[in-house]
């Protein structure tokens, strides 16, 4: 029997002739999209024109499987693209953010601690001994200073 007068094989759609055939319907999907003879527009599938290209061209089609990406996931590795960037953006502003609070923080210890020990400081300490100049700095400067820390970081 000649091959011109074989009558063609007709599947409805790709599901149908994965089914029909056993041959994924990644592959049949992948075979249209690298110009397998067979594809008609309306869906239909002719398997007798396809089958014959599927099997010579099997080893590119596992191939260029491999590498395809599929529109919607290019469509999420986009989202996925911008979501990270929008994060990278909202860390840096919290980095900016934090470092200005720190540099406030900073700039008030600097100035309670000027205050203190240009002002209060040499008064007291003058007829102190080194105990009772330790307890002064554990008593009352440092709780100052962690006081101004605290009230800085809070407000």
């Amino acid at each position: 029997m000649n091959n011109d007068t074989t009558k063609p094989i007709w599947y409805k759609n790709q599901s149908v002739c994965a089914q029909a055939t056993s041959t994924p319907k990644s592959t049949l999907r992948r075979a249209k999209q690298l110009g397998c003879p067979g594809f008609a527009g309306n869906n239909q599938i002719n398997w007798t024109e396809a089958a014959p290209w599927i099997q010579n061209n099997l080893n590119t089609l596992i191939e260029s499987e491999k590498e395809y990406v599929s529109p919607r996931d290019r469509k999420y590795e986009i989202e996925i693209k911008i979501l990270e960037k929008k994060y990278e953006l909202l860390v840096e502003e919290e980095k900016k953010k934090s470092l200005a609070i720190m540099i406030r923080i900073a700039e008030q210890v600097y100035r309670e601690m000027q205050l203190i020990l240009t002002k209060e400081v040499p008064n007291k300490l003058q007829a102190m001994s080194s105990a009772q100049i330790e307890t002064i700095m554990e008593n009352e400067i440092v709780p100052r200073i962690c006081k101004a820390v605290r009230e800085l970081k809070d407000g």
